[in-house]
């Protein structure tokens, strides 16, 4: 039992490769889900897409029409993900 806690307390064991395909990272999916019926859904898809920056611009239609929703947590998580867009999009000053 101490021998398999010790080799991964040592970094000795192989690591687990990193996913690629995680859901969140996928623009297209988070956009399908800023039209759920939950809006917590819609919130955590808005916040998902703005932390995804400019990979997110396609979002950006979608993420304008949620500034209009009923509920003020998606409102809110829209309007940062669209703050971190447009961030993310313009260049960096020196």
């Amino acid at each position: 039992m101490w021998g398999s806690v010790v080799v991964v307390a040592l970094g000795c064991a192989e690591p687990t490769p990193p996913k690629t395909d995680l859901p969140w990272r996928n623009v297209d999916e988070q956009t399908k889900l800023l039209k759920n019926s939950d809006f917590r859904i819609r919130a955590l898809a808005a916040f998902n897409l703005g932390n995804l920056g400019a990979a997110a611009k396609d979002a950006v239609p979608k993420l304008q029409q949620l500034k209009e929703d009923p509920e003020p947590k998606v409102r809110k998580a829209a309007e940062t993900a669209l703050t971190k867009i447009k961030s993310a999009q313009q260049p960096s000053r020196p």
